[in-house]
């Protein structure tokens, strides 16, 4: 089975699936979000050569932020003995083949 999900005037992608065993299968193309926080430090030079690790987030301890992880493609079966694990984006489709 071929799909193409994402086509321009010069570029096109195209996925390839072989089903080789009888079974439900899902195809998927996702990604997941990540969101999280950080600290800012910069190193304010005391000496030629030391330094001290400064805050350097005015009125605040951190910031946000919010990306997301390479696009992931794949097939997954469903299957009752052997799940993906938890917060993937194969579990993620697995789980929508329901429970065995």
């Amino acid at each position: 089975m071929s799909k193409t999900t994402s086509s321009t005037k010069t570029h096109q992608i195209t996925d390839t699936w072989n089903f080789n065993r009888a079974g439900q299968y899902g195809l998927y193309r996702g990604t997941r979000k990540v969101e999280g926080e950080y600290v800012k430090y910069v190193c304010a030079q005391t000496g030629p050569t030391t330094g001290v690790w400064v805050n350097a987030i005015r009125d605040a301890a951190y910031g946000t932020f919010t990306t997301f992880e390479t696009p992931e493609i794949g097939t997954v079966v469903r299957n009752c003995a052997a799940l993906e694990p938890l917060g993937t984006v194969r579990r993620a489709a697995q789980d929508r083949l329901g429970k065995c």
